[in-house]
């Protein structure tokens, strides 16, 4: 049936002289932060030649232009806030997406740099594309997608918070909205699973994930295709001369003949932050260095767990009163990511039932090996004691127990162990998995 179906597709070589060429809208529901989601999109946009729509583009984002992105990027919600509320506005506005005016991003700036891309002022018009990618959140611009075109969705995540997640995301309801909430999430559930049964195509970044799109959906046509990495960009690293953080980095750990683990997931519970720092207020010996978007939810609360000040400031490290083997950073500039993983000794991840982890892969890219729970995506992607280190329980204590159990480990020696698997997950990797898909 997929073989048949994909007779249609052109060849994903994009060549610019392509003589019958279909143009692609990507539509992802917001790009609040530099996260794995929002870089893989870009990476899509780039290979597909597609043209981006999306709720929101903040500024603290990735620099599209700057990645080597330059179709046109249409924001339909700029004025994008979390919550119940906010969430509801985003959705209305993919469901309306067909009939809204975009907004201009041309004078934002991303960090310190402003885009000099020319302005547009033409409206999204879906009658423009042929082909039609969506991911997240962005599913509900399936409604504004005229009959006869061919339409993909890339399943990040299934929707969590209205499935497996959806206890825990109810518990942070104030009681006398929870009435409320279960009616709405009740409804967001339906039309969830009603809107992914309209896609030609269902693409999944795990086999976890497939799994649960079968389960949740009813939908057991799903086919995995891997999130890419650069692995030109993430990759092992001299120190940049001109790179302040790095400078400030060097200081504090390596002057002092000190080591440090790395954290860079968003600041969020889902992603185990609070795990992280209640492990090493326990191993005081060890040092963490985790960084943070100014734009991620949980900042002010983990920050404050570690006892540290609340801040969003940028490029400066700020290390507990209390506890001070635990650093926070915020970098401006994004390309020094893979540098700064380059300097740590291995990364650790604490996501709960992880779809895929494009840390994972990014850390293991630079050289780096992997603590992460023994679950979920991070079976796919990390082989235990070879290129990482895969904790029996998602808590503290399991993390605790194997960083002891390996402080004479020496990470160094699994660098090439890891380069080798994270290869896997190559952009060129990724671009031939797209051609054998659609070329069958």
């Amino acid at each position: 049936m997929i073989c048949e179906k994909t007779k249609f597709f052109y060849n994903f070589d994009m060549q610019k002289n392509s003589q019958n060429p279909q143009k692609m809208l990507l539509v992802h529901d917001t790009f609040l932060m530099k996260g794995g989601a929002e870089r893989m999109n870009l990476y899509i946009a780039k290979i597909l030649d597609a043209d981006i729509a999306t709720a929101i583009w903040h500024q603290n984002c990735y620099n599209p232009y700057e990645m080597g992105f330059f179709g046109k990027i249409f924001e339909l919600n700029p004025n994008f806030r979390r919550g119940m509320i906010g969430f509801l506005k985003m959705k209305i506005s993919f469901f309306l997406a067909q009939f809204c005016h975009p907004h201009d991003i041309s004078e934002k700036k991303f960090g310190t740099q402003k885009i000099e891309k020319p302005a547009f002022s033409e409206k999204l018009d879906f009658r423009n594309y042929e082909n039609f990618f969506l991911s997240n959140e962005a599913i509900s611009a399936i409604w504004s997608v005229p009959k006869g075109k061919k339409t993909f969705y890339y399943a990040h995540s299934i929707s969590r918070h209205l499935f497996d997640l959806y206890d825990e995301y109810l518990a942070k309801v104030p009681r006398l909205a929870r009435l409320p909430y279960r009616i709405f999430a009740y409804f967001l559930r339906k039309i969830y699973i009603r809107e992914i049964q309209k896609f030609d195509f269902v693409f999944v970044n795990s086999h976890e994930n497939q799994k649960r799109l079968a389960e949740w959906t009813g939908r057991t046509d799903g086919i995995v295709l891997f999130p890419p990495v650069d692995t030109e960009h993430f990759s092992e690293q001299k120190p940049q001369k001109n790179s302040e953080n790095l400078q400030k980095i060097q200081e504090i750990f390596h002057k002092n003949e000190k080591k440090f683990f790395l954290s860079f997931a968003r600041l969020t519970h889902v992603k185990g932050i609070d795990k992280i720092i209640r492990a090493f207020q326990q191993i005081p010996e060890q040092n963490i260095l985790i960084l943070f978007g100014t734009e991620d939810s949980q900042r002010e609360e983990f920050q404050k767990l570690s006892e540290i000040e609340p801040t969003t400031k940028q490029n400066q490290i700020f290390q507990s009163s209390k506890f001070p083997n635990i650093f926070f950073l915020s970098i401006s500039d994004n390309n020094e990511l893979p540098a700064i993983i380059s300097e740590s000794q291995a990364v650790v991840c604490m996501s709960k039932n992880e779809d895929f982890g494009m840390v994972a892969i990014e850390a293991m890219a630079c050289g780096k090996p992997v603590f992460a729970p023994k679950e979920c995506g991070y079976l796919e992607t990390i082989i235990d004691e070879k290129t990482g280190f895969l904790l029996e329980k998602n808590s503290s204590e399991s993390l605790i127990a194997i960083i002891r159990n390996n402080e004479k480990t020496d990470f160094d020696s699994m660098k090439d162990d890891c380069r080798v698997q994270a290869e896997k997950f190559s952009l060129k990797n990724f671009e031939e998995k797209l051609q054998i898909l659609f070329q069958k």
